[in-house]
């Protein structure tokens, strides 16, 4: 793994991989999880499934954030950039600001809420041409 699996790892963090991948649900959501028949205990699981979700279930209750997380745009660019072996996010005064270090080229973004910042506003934050991507 990379460098955040190296850091968790650190924190004594496990990462296991779904094979045998048991989950036993009840009102709540998660009631147990086991693989290969052993059970895990733990104060926090992370589904990294992707569209999988092992974890989740279907019909299971949806938390809603929005209103703890505002932001419901996203300006996304490309760009070449310097090789960092570390993703980057800043608060800025629009929203936040996110630099995601690729093979060849740097991802930006900058996340804000429509109902604080209009779109002309955070393009004038962004580098290059930016994608607008509509989150709700």
């Amino acid at each position: 793994g990379g460098v955040l699996a190296s850091v968790a790892r650190t924190a004594r963090v496990r990462m296991l991989t779904a094979d045998g991948l048991d989950v036993d649900r009840d009102a709540d959501g998660v009631a147990s999880v086991m693989i290969g028949g052993t059970p895990l205990t733990a104060d926090l699981f992370v589904d990294a499934s992707g569209p999988a979700a092992l974890l989740s279930a279907a019909g299971t209750r949806w938390i809603d954030w929005a209103d703890t997380l505002p932001a419901d745009r996203l300006l996304l660019s490309s760009a070449v950039g310097r090789p960092s072996p570390t993703d980057s996010y800043e608060a800025i005064g629009i929203g936040w600001n996110a630099r995601w270090p690729l093979a060849g080229r740097t991802l930006s973004g900058i996340a804000y809420a429509s109902a604080a910042t209009n779109d002309a506003r955070a393009r004038r934050q962004s580098t290059g041409d930016a994608e607008r991507i509509v989150i709700r």
